[in-house]
C-alpha cells in the first residue's frame, strides 16, 4: 500500500503540470539551460507564471518571488536563475529538467541536461565601490577576467552587462531621476574558480528641469503660453514681486504636449489677493518649472525664464469740443474730464482737400480756426499708461 501511495505522490505533479486540454495554448520550451556553481539558469518563457524544476527525483516549483530566484537581463535577453547549490553535493551527478507552467495554459516540454557538481574556489567580492563624475569604479579582483554589472533603475528596469575593466561609465545610464542600485560580481572563465558574491552600491540621481521657454501673452485674453519640461508637474509663476505655484489639472491651465497655456485672470483670482490686472501698470511675468511630490523629490527646479511683459492700459475718453463765434472769429473750445492723465491735445483742421495738425499742451483749451476750415477733430493725448482717445469731430 505504501509503495502504491508513493507512486501516486511521485506521479501526481507530472499529471497536474504536464497535462492540459488540447484546446489551450502550449508554452514554449525554455532555452539555453545551463548550470554553473549550482545555479540553474535558462531564458524566461513568454506568459509563464512559474517553473517546475526537477533535480533527479526532487521536484521544485519556483516563481519570481522565490528567495532563491534571480531575474535579470543580459544582452537584451531575460533570464531566470535558481540557486540550487544548497541542494547539491560536491562530486555527485544530477539529471536536471525544467518545464514552464502557467494557469490556463498547457505546460511546455521539458528541457534537460546532466550536471556534475564540482567545488570551485570563489573569487573575492569587489570592494570599495564608488561613483565619481558619473563613473562607477571598484577595486580590481585578483583572478577576475571580467565583471558582471547589474543596474536597477528608479523605474525598476533591470539591465545586466559584462565589462572587462573595474569601472563602468554611467553617463548613458543615468537617464531617470531617483534611486539606482548597482550590483557588481567578479567572474572568470577559469573552471577552478567560481564567481564572487555580489557587491551592492546605491546612489541617488537628481535631475535639473529645463527652464521654460517661448513665453507669449495674448494681451486681449490674458492667455500666457510657454514650453515647459515634460517631466514637470507644476510651474511657479512670478508676477512682479509675487510668486505662486500652479499644478497640473488646476482650473485656468491647459496642457497640450509641452505647451502650457495659463489663463492669468482665472489663476490670479484663485492664487493671489494683491494682483489686479485692471490696475494700470507694467506686469513682468516669469516661469519656473517645478516637480511637486509628497515623497523625496529627485527633480531640481529650473531657473526662472526670461520675462514677458504685460502692460495694463486704458484709453482716454473722447474730449468735449464745440465751435463758438466771437465776432468774425470761429473758435473751437475743447476739454477732457481726465485732464490729470492728459499730456496735450491734437487738433486736425480739415480744409476739404487737405488738412493741418496742431499739437498743444494740456493747459490749452481753445484755438482760433482759419476761415476756410470745413471741420476740426480733437484728440486727447494720453500719458503714462493712458492711451490716446478717439477723436471728436466738429463741423463748421
Amino acid at each position: 500500500m505504501k509503495k502504491v501511495l508513493l507512486f501516486i505522490l511521485i506521479c501526481l505533479p507530472f499529471c497536474f503540470f504536464g497535462c492540459a486540454k488540447q484546446n489551450v495554448v502550449k508554452l514554449e520550451t525554455p532555452k539555453n539551460l545551463s548550470v554553473e556553481n549550482g545555479n540553474i539558469r535558462f531564458e524566461r518563457v513568454k506568459d509563464e507564471q512559474f517553473y517546475l524544476i526537477e533535480i533527479n527525483t526532487l521536484q521544485i516549483l519556483a516563481d519570481i518571488n522565490n528567495s532563491h530566484v534571480e531575474i535579470y537581463s543580459e544582452n537584451g535577453v531575460n533570464y531566470f536563475e535558481f540557486d540550487a547549490s544548497n541542494l547539491l553535493t560536491v562530486g555527485e551527478d544530477y539529471a536536471i529538467k525544467v518545464q514552464a507552467c502557467a494557469k490556463g495554459k498547457k505546460s511546455s516540454d521539458f528541457v534537460a541536461l546532466n550536471y556534475t557538481y564540482t567545488h570551485h574556489s570563489k573569487l573575492n567580492i569587489p570592494t570599495n565601490l564608488k561613483i565619481v563624475n558619473d563613473v562607477l569604479t571598484w577595486d580590481a579582483v585578483e583572478g577576475a577576467q571580467f565583471y558582471r554589472v547589474e543596474i536597477t533603475t528608479p523605474k525598476r528596469h533591470v539591465e545586466t552587462l559584462n565589462v572587462s575593466q573595474n569601472l563602468f561609465n554611467l553617463k548613458s545610464t543615468l537617464n531617470d531621476a531617483g534611486k539606482y542600485t548597482f550590483k557588481v560580481m567578479a567572474q572568470t572563465n577559469d573552471n577552478n574558480f567560481s564567481s564572487s558574491d555580489v557587491a551592492v552600491k546605491e546612489c541617488e540621481h537628481f535631475v535639473n528641469l529645463n527652464t521654460p521657454s517661448g513665453l507669449e501673452i495674448d494681451e486681449q485674453s490674458l492667455i500666457l503660453s510657454a514650453q515647459v519640461d515634460e517631466r514637470a508637474n507644476a510651474v511657479e509663476i512670478k508676477i512682479n514681486n509675487e510668486q505662486f505655484v500652479v499644478e497640473k489639472q488646476v482650473d485656468g491651465l491647459e496642457i497640450e504636449g509641452q505647451t502650457w497655456k495659463f489663463n492669468l485672470k482665472n489663476l490670479v483670482s484663485h492664487f493671489s489677493h494683491s494682483i489686479d490686472f485692471t490696475v494700470l501698470g507694467n506686469y513682468q511675468i516669469k516661469l519656473k518649472a517645478e516637480f511637486v511630490t509628497n515623497t523625496k523629490n529627485y527633480y531640481n527646479s529650473s531657473a526662472f525664464s526670461a520675462s514677458v511683459n504685460y502692460v495694463s492700459t486704458k484709453k482716454l475718453n473722447a474730449p468735449k469740443a464745440e465751435i463758438v463765434e466771437k465776432g468774425a472769429q470761429k473758435i473751437v473750445q475743447f476739454s477732457s474730464g481726465e485732464i490729470e492723465h492728459v499730456s496735450g491735445f491734437l487738433l486736425e483742421v480739415n480744409f476739404g482737400g487737405s488738412s493741418q495738425q496742431f499739437v498743444f499742451d494740456a493747459s490749452v483749451t481753445s484755438f482760433v480756426l482759419p476761415e476756410n476750415f470745413v471741420s476740426v477733430s480733437v484728440t486727447a493725448l494720453g500719458k503714462g499708461f493712458y492711451l490716446n482717445s478717439t477723436a471728436t469731430t466738429v463741423l463748421k
